[in-house]
C-alpha cells in the first residue's frame, strides 16, 4: 500500500528503494527498520564531487548544465526586477496615485498566486516540458511589449498616452502569470527530478546557488541599467 502512494508499480518502488540504498551506502540485501552504518571519512562525499564537477560523464555535465541553466535563466529574464521594483516600473508607465500603484501591485500578486495553482494542477497532466515552453515564450512576448510601453511612456512625459499604459499594465500581469505557469515553481520541480539521486543533493545546492547569485546580480543592477538605457531599454 505504501509503495503505490509514491511509484506506480510495486517493481519501480524497489528499483527505487535499491536506488536510495546505493545512495546511503547500505548493501542492497539489507533490510530492517534500524541499519548501522559503517563510519566514513568523507570518501563518499568526494566520491559525489568527482562524479558532478571534477570528472563528470557527458550524460552527467548535460544535466548539470540544464539545472544551472534553467536557475540562471529564471532569474536572467528579469522576474525579480518585476517583482521587486513593481512600483517603480507602474510609475514610470503613467501610473499615478498611491491607491493606483498599491491597487496594480495587488493584482500582480493575486495573479502570480492563481496561475502557481494552475500550475500545480497542470504540471503532471501536461507535463513539465510544455509548461517550460509556454513559460518561456510567454514571458519573451511580455518583457517586449513592457519594454515597448514604458519607452513610448518615456519618450512622451508630459502626454497621458492611454494604449501604452494599458500595454505596460497588461504586459506586467500577463509577465509574471506566464513566469508562475512554468519557470517560477517548475525550476526547483525540475533540479529535484533531473539529477540521479546520489548527486541530487549537491546538485540542488549548485542550482539555487546560481540562482541567487543571479538574482542578486540582476536586483542590485537594475536600478543602474535603467538609468544608462533607460527604463524600457531594461526590460
Amino acid at each position: 500500500m505504501e509503495e503505490a502512494e509514491c511509484s506506480d508499480t510495486p517493481e519501480e518502488a524497489v528499483e527505487r528503494l535499491d536506488q536510495i540504498k546505493a545512495a546511503a551506502g547500505i548493501p542492497r540485501g539489507l533490510d530492517g527498520d534500524v541499519v548501522v552504518m559503517p563510519k566514513t571519512k568523507g570518501g563518499q562525499e568526494k566520491q559525489v564531487w568527482k562524479e558532478l564537477i571534477f570528472s563528470p560523464t557527458p550524460a552527467m555535465r548535460r544535466i548539470l548544465l540544464a539545472a544551472l541553466g534553467i536557475h540562471f535563466f529564471q532569474q536572467a529574464t528579469g522576474s525579480d526586477s518585476v517583482v521587486l521594483y513593481s512600483p517603480r516600473v507602474f510609475k514610470s508607465a503613467g501610473i499615478t496615485g498611491d491607491n493606483h500603484l498599491l491597487g496594480a501591485t495587488c493584482a500582480m500578486g493575486v495573479m502570480k498566486t492563481l496561475f502557481i495553482l494552475v500550475a500545480t494542477f497542470q504540471l503532471d497532466r501536461v507535463g513539465r516540458r510544455p509548461l517550460l515552453l509556454t513559460s518561456t515564450a510567454g514571458m519573451l512576448a511580455c518583457l517586449i511589449g513592457l519594454g515597448t510601453g514604458l519607452t513610448v511612456v518615456g519618450q512622451h512625459p508630459d502626454e497621458k498616452i492611454t494604449w501604452a499604459i494599458g500595454l505596460c499594465i497588461a504586459s506586467t500581469l500577463a509577465y509574471v502569470s506566464f513566469f508562475s505557469i512554468g519557470l517560477g515553481p517548475l525550476t526547483s520541480v525540475y533540479t529535484s527530478e533531473v539529477f540521479p539521486l546520489r548527486v541530487r543533493a549537491l546538485g540542488f545546492a549548485l542550482g539555487t546557488s546560481c540562482n541567487r547569485v543571479t538574482s542578486a546580480a540582476v536586483s542590485m543592477s537594475f536600478l543602474s541599467l535603467s538609468k544608462a538605457i533607460s527604463i524600457g531599454g531594461s526590460f
